[in-house]
């Protein structure tokens, strides 16, 4: 299985559409299954659609976490855009894949190491023996964030996020740290004209212009989040 991010472009008006698919074959004919992009596409007909792949992972839980980072609120808000809800979601992944997500999480725990920032899926029995351990249930800051993972990727144009305790391991095996450049043009392709923003608590974003003053009167700073933001941000 191979798990994709796709982006799909209308032809003849350019709106485009984002979406995530587990797939054998990245060039299927699966133009996604989205309300407003099936209706596009029974009007135009599918040769006014093209696609392209801008990302293939390793699992669907990378993939999942790679279509909440590309097809956010503001995302979904543009005009140039057939989807209608937020990344993350899996409404673009197969019946099978999605069957596998939720089989695999069903009555199971995410914990974290504090110190090393590492994450994992538990049985709820084996919880109390992780916290003796100094584990802590639910996701870090940093997981939320994605500010504790690095983007990877190797010479077959695959791609994913890892912890920093397992980046070096990769990189003997031959991985390179960062998004391939190609992936990279896409997302500042689909990011032209938006602004990065923060708030007090360190969490940054992406928004339109015409959207800039309304979060600048709401406390946020233009510009994107440092890791020290939060220790220069409570000086008096």
């Amino acid at each position: 299985m191979i798990y994709c991010l796709y982006e799909v472009t209308n032809l003849v008006t350019g709106k485009i559409y984002v979406g995530a698919h587990g797939t054998e074959n990245p060039d299927d004919s699966y133009l996604g299954s989205g309300k407003l992009v099936k209706l596009s596409v029974e009007k135009h007909g599918r040769a006014n659609f093209s696609k392209r792949i801008l990302g293939e992972f390793d699992n669907d839980e990378e993939l999942v976490e790679a279509e909440k980072q590309m097809v956010d609120k503001e995302f979904v808000g543009r005009k140039d855009t057939y989807n209608l809800v937020v990344g993350g979601g899996c409404g673009g992944l197969s019946a099978t894949t999605r069957k596998k997500i939720s089989k695999s999480a069903t009555g199971k725990i995410r914990i974290h190491e504090p110190a090393s920032g590492n994450q994992k899926i538990i049985n709820p029995s084996d919880l109390e023996s992780f916290k003796e351990k100094g584990w802590k249930r639910g996701v870090s800051e940093a997981f939320k964030n994605n500010g504790g993972r690095i983007w990877i990727h190797n010479s077959s144009g695959k791609q994913r996020m890892v912890d920093p305790s397992e980046l070096e391991s990769f990189l003997e095996n031959s991985w390179i740290q960062g998004m391939p450049e190609a992936t990279r043009q896409k997302l500042r392709k689909a990011n032209v004209g938006k602004i990065w923003i923060h708030n007090s608590d360190g969490k940054g974003k992406m928004v339109v212009a015409s959207e800039l003053e309304s979060f600048l009167e709401n406390g946020w700073g233009r510009g994107r989040p440092s890791s020290n933001f939060k220790s220069r941000g409570t000086k008096t």
